[in-house]
């Protein structure tokens, strides 16, 4: 009988670390965003990448120099892009749905009508860092009628515009 009631304890702790595992990774949005960008890596309809250093990331921050300054790309570590503008309306319709979810524990960034660009749908969310002057995570979601893509930027991002109060 204390054998019965020992392995019933031990099986109810490895299910609840195995629960607190698993809450912890989709409060990890790196992690949370790559494993978005390899469940489409296949598809034929959405494109995905993830770039890190040594594969093409210095490359990507020069093209985004454009619509970001030097200062607010400079610390970012992982740019994770999904491009899913061929997708069907449903594969779109998933992909906001779980960009919504694995963006729970961020803050959204309201951006002032001048500074939004064209765009009929755009989310912008940001895991702001204990300093209060640099964000760690930053997605971006974007859907006009030509394009629809998720990017996220991991690593120290500073844009003193999305943290102003």
């Amino acid at each position: 009988m204390l054998k019965r009631v020992f392995m019933l304890l031990c099986a109810l702790v490895a299910l609840s670390l195995s629960a607190m595992a698993q809450s912890a990774d989709t409060q990890n949005p790196r992690k949370a965003m790559q494993d978005l960008a390899k469940k489409y890596e296949d598809s034929k309809n959405i494109t995905s990448a993830v770039l890190v250093k040594g594969s093409g990331l210095e490359l990507m921050k020069v093209m985004l120099r454009k619509e970001f300054s030097k200062d607010v790309i400079k610390g970012v570590d992982m740019i994770i892009i999904v491009e899913y503008a061929d997708a069907t309306e449903s594969e779109a319709s998933v992909i906001r749905s779980e960009v919504a979810n694995l963006a729970k524990g961020l803050e959204k960034a309201e951006l002032p009508e001048d500074e939004k660009p064209k765009a009929k749908h755009l989310d912008t969310y940001y895991k702001l860092n204990a300093d209060k002057k640099s964000m760690s995570d930053m997605i971006i979601l974007m859907e006009d009628d030509e394009q629809r893509c998720v990017m996220y930027f991991g690593g120290v991002i500073r844009d003193e515009s999305l943290l102003e109060e």
